[in-house]
């Protein structure tokens, strides 16, 4: 068997959450990994709430442009889908970026790959470049303590903002 990687604390997921209690915990010197299959940072910077609003507000410009012969005002009507994906693509490099040197200087380490429990407290990642990697804690954090069981679905299939976008309605 590999050699078992011990933490303070083993976190799953990047995004919002996981992020916080990662730097919290970095930053006051505790030994954190943070293992991330996909998104550095979760799904907001890098194709949900940031890069659709970054488009909405192209979007907004171009309906004024568009519409302000109105207001007596002429401009060039001309719209370059690829110019805006560009400054969506900039945006979200810079904040993976932003991501990547905060998790740096508070300390933790970021593990690309998908994590599964295999044990108690006990990960295994298989990590995105090949390989496996096991992490675990020595200790229950307070959180974990108070959390038992797993949480009820709201509905027979979860949801979340990836399996949503291709769907006109939820129900």
């Amino acid at each position: 068997m590999a050699a078992i990687d011990t933490y303070d604390a083993v976190v799953l997921g990047s995004g919002e959450a996981g992020k916080s209690i990662a730097w919290h915990l970095g930053g006051t010197g505790k030994r954190v990994v943070v293992v991330e299959q996909r998104y550095v940072g979760g799904s907001c910077p890098n194709i949900a709430c940031l890069p659709s609003k970054n488009f909405v507000h192209a979007a907004s410009i171009a309906h004024t442009v568009a519409t302000s012969e109105v207001l007596g005002t002429r401009i060039a009507r001309n719209v370059s889908m690829r110019e805006i994906q560009a400054r969506k693509r900039t945006m979200v490099e810079g904040l993976v970026n932003t991501h990547l040197n905060k998790f740096a200087t508070s300390g933790c380490e970021l593990l690309m790959g998908h994590g599964s429990f295999i044990a108690e407290r006990t990960i295994e990642v298989a990590l995105n470049g090949g390989g496996t990697r096991t992490s675990s804690t020595s200790e229950p954090s307070q959180a974990s303590r108070r959390c038992s069981g797993s949480p009820k679905p709201l509905h027979s299939r979860m949801w979340n903002s990836l399996t949503l976008i291709p769907f006109p309605s939820i129900y």
